[in-house]
């Protein structure tokens, strides 16, 4: 299972999926969203109506955020 994991710095629940990704050994990837290089995942946020964060995906399956994940997970 390889988990991407797009967040903010500041987000508590982006700090929490990173934190259950390594309590249970799963790989994952983490795009900050305020990056410059992440431009294009800002517009993508934009177009759909995204308004929170993270948005988290499993082998390129949109979870949701936190709590889907974490039910996902266990």
């Amino acid at each position: 299972m390889h988990v991407t994991i797009i967040g903010r710095k500041n987000c508590v629940w982006c700090r929490k999926a990173r934190k259950l990704c390594k309590s249970t050994d799963l790989r994952y990837d983490y795009k900050d969203l305020d990056a410059p290089a992440n431009a294009q995942l800002r517009r993508w946020f934009e177009v759909e109506n995204i308004k929170t964060v993270p948005q988290i995906f499993v082998d390129g399956q949109h979870i949701g955020g936190y709590e889907e994940f974490e039910k996902h997970v266990r």
